[in-house]
Protein backbone atom coordinates (compact mmCIF):
# COMPACT_ATOMS: atom_id res chain seq x y z
CA UNK A 1 0.00 0.00 0.00
CA UNK A 2 1.62 3.10 -0.50
CA UNK A 3 0.62 7.01 1.26
CA UNK A 4 0.59 9.90 -1.18
CA UNK A 5 2.25 12.72 -0.18
CA UNK A 6 0.93 16.13 0.39
CA UNK A 7 0.68 17.88 -2.68
CA UNK A 8 3.15 20.53 -3.84
CA UNK A 9 0.28 23.20 -4.55
CA UNK A 10 -0.40 23.05 -0.77
CA UNK A 11 3.11 23.48 0.01
CA UNK A 12 3.65 26.95 -1.16
CA UNK A 13 5.65 28.34 1.64
CA UNK A 14 9.12 28.64 2.53
CA UNK A 15 10.99 29.51 5.83
CA UNK A 16 14.21 29.47 7.41
CA UNK A 17 15.39 27.38 10.53
CA UNK A 18 17.69 28.46 12.96
CA UNK A 19 19.46 26.39 15.06
CA UNK A 20 21.11 27.46 18.48
CA UNK A 21 23.15 26.33 20.86
CA UNK A 22 21.91 25.96 24.57
CA UNK A 23 23.46 27.97 27.31
CA UNK A 24 26.17 30.84 25.89
CA UNK A 25 27.17 33.96 27.05
CA UNK A 26 23.92 35.25 29.90
CA UNK A 27 21.49 32.50 28.54
CA UNK A 28 21.43 33.31 24.86
CA UNK A 29 22.88 30.43 22.67
CA UNK A 30 24.75 31.35 19.75
CA UNK A 31 23.67 30.64 16.21
CA UNK A 32 24.68 27.11 15.01
CA UNK A 33 23.31 26.73 11.84
CA UNK A 34 20.42 28.48 9.52
CA UNK A 35 18.53 26.05 6.79
CA UNK A 36 16.33 27.09 4.17
CA UNK A 37 12.83 25.12 4.20
CA UNK A 38 10.88 24.86 0.72
CA UNK A 39 7.67 23.31 0.12
CA UNK A 40 6.56 23.17 3.32
CA UNK A 41 3.08 25.14 5.09
CA UNK A 42 2.65 27.35 7.68
CA UNK A 43 -0.51 28.05 9.71
CA UNK A 44 0.01 30.82 12.19
CA UNK A 45 -2.69 32.34 14.87
CA UNK A 46 -2.62 35.05 16.72
CA UNK A 47 -4.14 34.95 20.02
CA UNK A 48 -5.39 37.87 22.58
CA UNK A 49 -4.42 36.27 26.14
CA UNK A 50 -5.59 37.81 29.05
CA UNK A 51 -3.26 37.63 32.81
CA UNK A 52 -3.03 39.74 35.77
CA UNK A 53 -1.24 42.36 34.31
CA UNK A 54 -3.42 42.43 31.12
CA UNK A 55 -3.47 41.56 27.67
CA UNK A 56 -0.91 40.73 25.33
CA UNK A 57 -0.90 39.23 21.77
CA UNK A 58 0.40 35.73 21.50
CA UNK A 59 1.20 33.79 18.37
CA UNK A 60 0.99 30.07 17.62
CA UNK A 61 1.04 27.53 14.56
CA UNK A 62 1.87 24.37 12.90
CA UNK A 63 4.39 23.76 9.90
CA UNK A 64 4.19 21.20 7.61
CA UNK A 65 7.08 19.46 6.21
CA UNK A 66 6.12 16.28 3.94
CA UNK A 67 8.68 13.98 4.01
CA UNK A 68 8.60 13.15 -0.04
CA UNK A 69 8.34 17.14 -1.31
CA UNK A 70 9.70 19.75 1.26
CA UNK A 71 13.64 20.02 1.30
CA UNK A 72 16.16 18.89 2.40
CA UNK A 73 15.60 15.83 3.53
CA UNK A 74 17.67 15.68 6.79
CA UNK A 75 16.55 18.88 8.68
CA UNK A 76 16.75 18.60 11.82
CA UNK A 77 13.85 20.79 14.06
CA UNK A 78 14.66 19.83 17.68
CA UNK A 79 17.74 18.09 18.81
CA UNK A 80 19.52 17.71 22.35
CA UNK A 81 21.70 20.79 23.59
CA UNK A 82 19.75 22.75 20.62
CA UNK A 83 17.04 25.00 20.50
CA UNK A 84 15.23 25.87 17.16
CA UNK A 85 13.19 28.87 16.01
CA UNK A 86 11.86 29.50 12.24
CA UNK A 87 11.05 32.24 10.72
CA UNK A 88 8.15 32.73 8.49
CA UNK A 89 6.34 36.12 7.10
CA UNK A 90 8.95 38.40 8.83
CA UNK A 91 8.29 36.74 12.51
CA UNK A 92 10.32 34.41 14.79
CA UNK A 93 8.20 31.29 16.04
CA UNK A 94 9.68 29.11 18.75
CA UNK A 95 10.09 25.00 18.07
CA UNK A 96 8.29 23.75 20.90
CA UNK A 97 7.45 20.33 19.48
CA UNK A 98 7.36 17.77 16.58
CA UNK A 99 4.57 15.48 15.86
CA UNK A 100 5.68 12.63 13.90
CA UNK A 101 2.67 11.36 11.38
CA UNK A 102 3.00 7.97 9.82
CA UNK A 103 0.70 6.62 6.78
CA UNK A 104 0.96 2.69 6.16
CA UNK A 105 4.03 2.88 4.02
CA UNK A 106 6.39 4.94 7.15
CA UNK A 107 6.73 8.17 8.18
CA UNK A 108 4.25 10.67 5.96
CA UNK A 109 5.13 14.31 7.17
CA UNK A 110 5.58 16.06 9.93
CA UNK A 111 3.91 18.92 11.83
CA UNK A 112 6.34 21.27 13.68
CA UNK A 113 4.52 22.81 16.69
CA UNK A 114 5.40 26.89 16.75
CA UNK A 115 5.12 29.19 19.57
Amino acid sequence: MTDFPIPKEALIHRCVLKRYSDGGVFGKGELVSTVNLENVRCTVKHVKESDCKGERIGKSGVLYFDCQNSSPEDVKFLEDGYRSEIVFGGEVFAVTGVRYIYGAAGLHHLEVVLG
